[in-house]
């Protein structure tokens, strides 16, 4: 009976040590998980593993993860990996890690334009644009459809009349660059200057981290595709070009004609037929449309705007002034048509008239001086 009990005791302990020293010896990493940038995945996470046993066995083991597939941003693309921890109450799991990686292809120009839809109308400005080197563009600035509906409402027309515009093809070129403008190389060199395909210098300036576009425009958020980069932008880039396209044909021609009875109605035509000469500061189109726009006008109301002649008046000074002579001379004071106070003065090296920059000056026989400035001057509204 001893012999027994022993023998059964001895069997129970050997088969024991047999489990106990079964091991596992490989685990079969999952196949990787592919998907394409900008789209979602269409398979889960594995829930359970093979895994082969030192006794030459194969089993499925359960298998945790430490993460979501979908925390996966898909907006960038490359090989992720996503860890996973074993689960056996019958095995040693220590220090066993299941990797499961996750490739995320590049998506072409034309699926990256269209992922987004706060950005729809870009998309469609860009396939109806039309330029030889398009196909080479490397760097995109996309304004959202919310601005570009606040820029289209501003100019009076409306998505299609804005695409036939010759004011169109300018913009799109504005917003598009030949060279590889990355998030890093915008955040990280400021203050920098782009070539856009227009032509046009992109100036980028404001803080490191913190880069603004032609002073104001910033950066929403950026992302790198198969073949160039796409940054979202919180404004629309505008160069003089464009501005003059969509702006000329009414201020040459209505505001011409308003500036006109202006003189006529103050007699400064006749200082003018007489020889008087004048100094005027001129705003740029730029400024006359960021004024007008700030005011909530559209252009046409801002021609039509009361307002309008004493603006006008406050930039016209009945006495000839050179820009050598403010420089010398500043600080001063000049009074205008308006009977209205400028103060002149010198900055860092720049002429200021009030809180404007003069850019460039011109002198024009039988009027007097013009002076560019980067602002309007409204003084008392």
């Amino acid at each position: 009976m001893k012999k027994t009990v022993f023998a059964l005791i001895f069997l129970i302990v050997f088969l024991h040590a047999c489990t106990s020293s079964t091991v596992i010896t490989r685990i079969e990493m999952p196949e990787p998980i592919h998907t394409t940038q900008f789209s979602s995945f269409d398979q889960d996470l594995p829930e359970h593993i093979n895994v082969w046993l030192s006794d030459e066995t194969i089993i499925e083991m359960a298998v945790t993860w430490n993460r979501e597939l979908n925390s996966i941003d898909v907006s960038e693309y490359g090989e992720f990996a996503i860890e996973g921890t074993l689960i056996s109450d019958t095995y040693d799991v220590t220090d066993r890690v299941v990797v499961q990686t996750v490739i995320i292809h590049p998506a072409s120009r034309e699926t990256t334009l269209a992922a987004f839809d706060d950005y729809t109308l870009f998309n469609q400005f860009f396939e109806h644009f039309e330029h030889p080197d398009k196909d080479i563009v490397q760097t995109f600035f996309v304004p959202s459809d919310t601005v570009i509906m606040e820029l289209l409402d501003f100019l009076e027309m409306n998505v299609e009349t804005f695409m036939n515009h010759e004011a169109f093809e300018i913009f799109m070129a504005d917003h598009l660059s030949q060279e590889t403008i990355s998030e890093n190389r915008l955040l990280l060199n400021v203050p920098n200057v782009y070539v856009a395909l227009s032509g046009f210098e992109i100036i980028v300036d404001g803080e490191i981290g913190n880069p603004l576009i032609s002073m104001r425009t910033g950066i929403h958020a950026s992302y790198r595709f198969e073949s160039g980069h796409l940054h979202h932008i919180d404004g629309v880039i505008l160069s003089d070009q464009t501005l003059r396209s969509v702006g000329l044909d009414i201020f040459d021609e209505s505001l011409s004609e308003r500036f006109m009875a202006l003189l006529n109605e103050t007699g400064i035509i006749w200082d003018i037929i007489f020889g008087r000469q004048l100094t005027i500061f001129v705003p740029s189109e730029r400024a006359l449309l960021d004024f007008a726009d700030n005011k909530g006008f559209t252009l046409n109301e801002f021609i039509e705007w009361d307002g309008l002649e004493t603006l006008l008046l406050n930039h016209i000074v009945r006495s000839p002034y050179s820009s050598e002579t403010l420089y010398l001379n500043a600080p001063l004071e000049l009074m205008t048509l308006n009977d209205t106070t400028l103060n002149i003065d010198v900055i860092d090296g720049k002429l200021m008239v009030e809180n404007t920059t003069v850019f460039s000056s011109e002198a024009i026989s039988g009027i007097g001086y013009l002076h560019m400035i980067d602002g309007v001057i409204s003084l008392d509204e």
